[in-house]
């Protein structure tokens, strides 16, 4: 259908981009902007197994409804829905230094409008802990319109104000970058 589509993050791996960041058992991963499929929030609860936590973190109301309904369909009881605005200073209701990996997708025009959705990550983040970034690729013509679309040496600077140090830039698949930070 065409709603999946135009998330864009049916054109990603998530199970692949992740493993980039080396998430795995008994870690605590966060998702800023889970969307309605939750499409990182599962593979990465599969990833990080029951003794893990993964934090479906969205502003809308609907969209933590639909994951914890997946999640309970799918028996996946370590899936805490968070009502958060990363755009608000500690507006995401985790506890600072309590996470492994923060990841936001397709989010990344917020992140060069304001610096306090990277301050959110960054609180949230233990020392060491990776902030995964992954964005439209302008250059793919596709997704939403170009002008909003940042790429990602804009969010990389962005990011090392707030700072991260870069770990990693990729392809994140045919139309999107990927960066793996570390705080």
């Amino acid at each position: 259908p065409m709603d999946t589509f135009s998330t864009g993050r049916a054109l990603l791996d998530a199970k692949a981009i992740l493993a980039r960041t080396k998430l795995t058992l008994n870690m605590t991963y966060a998702e800023f902007g889970a969307g309605m499929l939750g499409h990182f929030v599962f593979p990465g609860a599969a990833m990080v197994g029951e003794r893990g936590r993964v934090y479906a973190v969205d502003i809308l109301k609907s969209v933590l409804e639909s994951v914890a309904s997946m999640a309970a369909m799918l028996g996946v009881s370590h899936v805490p829905t968070v009502w958060g605005n990363m755009e608000k200073p500690h507006g995401v209701g985790i506890a600072s230094a309590t996470v492994d990996l923060v990841s936001m997708v397709n989010v990344a025009e917020i992140l060069t409008r304001a610096k306090v959705p990277l301050e959110e990550a960054a609180r949230v983040l233990r020392p060491g802990g990776k902030l995964l970034v992954v964005g439209w690729d302008p250059k793919a013509n596709i997704g939403p319109a170009l002008q909003t679309q940042v790429g990602a040496q804009d969010v990389a600077d962005e990011a090392g104000k707030a700072g991260f140090k870069l770990l990693e830039k990729f392809q994140a698949g045919r139309y999107h970058w990927g960066i793996i930070f570390h705080k």
